[in-house]
């Protein structure tokens, strides 16, 4: 039989962050900086989610997002694959 041996670590709890930004991801793809941080935002327009979290050992996985027009019409944000 394999030893086993008992692990224990404590992590605070990252600080996260989210905004909204009048941008694209193509904006940091070419290495520009996000957009300003928007309130309101039309149908149609280029906006960039972001997230941030101060802790490197910590991510998340957004997937399976969609909007609704509220009368059964969906559209997908995001898919199952993030």
């Amino acid at each position: 039989m394999i030893a086993t041996t008992e692990v224990e670590a404590r992590h605070a709890i990252p600080g996260c962050s989210y905004s909204i930004h009048s941008s694209s991801i193509d904006d940091l793809d070419a290495g520009r900086p996000a957009g300003p941080v928007i309130k309101f935002a039309g149908v149609g327009d280029r906006v960039l989610h972001q997230w941030h979290c101060d802790d490197q050992m910590f991510g998340i996985l957004i997937n399976n997002c969609y909007v609704t027009d509220g009368f059964g019409k969906r559209a997908e944000v995001i898919d199952s694959k993030g």
